[in-house]
């Protein structure tokens, strides 16, 4: 950590202060920066293997405010995972992109609601730290396996607007892999293969 504003306890006194001479503003960020300074320490010890053995692939202290991270969640306890990896060789995990934002991160996520009916569109859900990104189901942990800086939160919103209506959910053909592929598409023009990423 760095700076006055990491240490608990000399970041309260440093707000105090600054709310005792008027600049409210400044003692909102002063507490911003710490909580963001702890969560970055809390992810640099917890991220370096996570429990289930994976761990990120990229190094997410290279990474801040709008970088946008593709996460891969093993899913160890579903049944369709457990058959495919061993039948086929290949695991099947849950992918989502999170964007991180000043003070937050936006999940956007596809998957099955388990329901039959009309087509339900992609999400977007706000979270307040990076350890939510990684939660999925019962209990599974994701790891980061790519990651792009600079990319504003308007670019991520207006691509998400024109991917999200992904029509039914189909295991094989139109699922959370096709959604990122297509997200990171539009907001990169890169073409990635997620096929590859979970063996």
């Amino acid at each position: 950590m760095g700076g006055a504003a990491s240490i608990p306890v000399v970041s309260q006194a440093v707000s105090l202060g600054q709310v005792i001479v008027g600049d409210v503003e400044g003692a909102r960020r002063t507490q911003i920066e710490f909580v963001r300074s702890v969560e970055t320490e809390i992810n640099k010890w917890e991220d370096k293997v996570l429990p289930n053995g994976f761990s990120d692939l990229v190094n997410l202290g290279d990474y801040g405010n709008n970088s946008l991270y593709l996460v891969s969640i093993p899913l160890s306890s579903h049944l369709v995972s457990a058959f495919t990896e061993q039948h086929v060789g290949r695991r099947f995990d849950h992918f989502r992109l999170a964007h991180q934002l000043n003070s937050e991160y936006v999940m956007y996520d596809f998957g099955d609601s388990g329901s039959e009916g009309a087509p339900k569109p992609a999400t977007a859900t706000r979270v307040k730290c990076f350890s939510q990104v990684r939660n999925y189901g019962r209990g599974e942990k994701g790891f980061v396996v790519k990651a792009w800086r600079d990319i504003p939160e308007e670019r991520v919103q207006s691509a998400f607007d024109r991917v999200k209506f992904m029509g039914h959910y189909n295991l094989l053909a139109n699922n959370c892999q096709t959604f990122c592929t297509k997200m990171v598409r539009e907001l990169t023009g890169e073409t990635i293969s997620l096929t590859v990423l979970n063996r």
